[in-house]
């Protein structure tokens, strides 16, 4: 292995960052934050993080993690309650899990690894934002939305917290087990 700092971008950096950075920037501009303070505040963070996480090679994740969230958290909380916004800040949530799911110390493609999380998580967003803006307005169906958002985020968590449990490995047979 070479001395010196790791390249910016390496093999180890896959498509799942180029996705949240996107994402970003779209809810950045679908905000009441001026376009420029917008683009700025999701492009920043988005760099920041990538290359924190490229860099580092995983070791310092956390703080990565936490500026995507700090910058998710900015923008939703300028994001206006419209139909459009809410699908740009769920679709940039989306990607921050599949950015999870993509591991700089494995090989590219870990996002397949977690697609079933994140596919959860992406029905149920599909059936908060639904019921939140499709349905007639009252307070029962933003409640549900909300619980339903809560519990899909949770549980991505949980699966993405846990690999194992979608790893498959062979069957042991019977002659195997003597061996």
């Amino acid at each position: 292995m070479p001395d010196g700092p790791r390249p910016l971008i390496s093999g180890r950096t896959g498509p799942a960052g180029a996705v949240l950075g996107a994402t970003l920037v779209l809810f950045a501009l679908t905000t009441d934050l001026p376009w420029v303070a917008g683009f700025l505040l999701a492009a920043s963070g988005i760099v920041a993080a990538l290359v924190l996480r490229a860099r580092t090679a995983g070791a310092r994740s956390d703080a990565a993690i936490g500026i995507v969230l700090l910058v998710i958290g900015v923008l939703a909380a300028a994001a206006p309650a419209t139909a459009v916004a809410g699908a740009a800040g769920g679709a940039a949530v989306l990607a921050f899990l599949a950015w999870l799911a993509d591991e700089p110390g494995r090989v590219v493609g870990t996002v397949r690894r977690g697609l079933p999380a994140v596919a959860l998580a992406g029905v149920a967003f599909l059936v908060a934002w639904a019921s939140a803006y499709l349905l007639p307005r009252t307070s029962a169906p933003e409640g549900a939305a909300a619980g339903l958002i809560v519990l899909a985020i949770f549980l991505a968590a949980l699966l993405l917290g846990r690999p194992d449990l979608f790893r498959r490995e062979p069957a042991l047979t019977a002659t195997q087990a003597f061996e």
